[in-house]
């Protein structure tokens, strides 16, 4: 027999190394360079921001019109 060599790294079936020695560079890469995620994020934040100028408008709105009818009514409550 011969002499045996050790490889630096087990090779898979087809003799090729099974491990990558960059692979979590790849990973990180390929995730900084992923934009899939943008599109829900930009879509959360104008949800968001609509949400907000509604959520303001009917309190404005709301106090508006608690003063109005509880002025209006006082008014007809008072003459009785």
């Amino acid at each position: 027999m011969g002499q045996t060599t050790r490889d630096e790294f087990l090779s898979d079936a087809a003799c090729g190394p099974s491990v990558d020695p960059y692979v979590a560079r790849s990973a990180l890469s390929d995730f900084w360079r992923d934009e899939r995620g943008a599109t829900a994020i930009e879509y959360a934040m104008i949800a968001a921001g609509i949400s907000i100028f509604v959520i303001t408008a009917v309190d404005l709105l709301g106090q508006n019109v608690k003063t109005t009818f509880f002025d209006k009514l006082a008014t007809v409550l008072s003459t009785d």
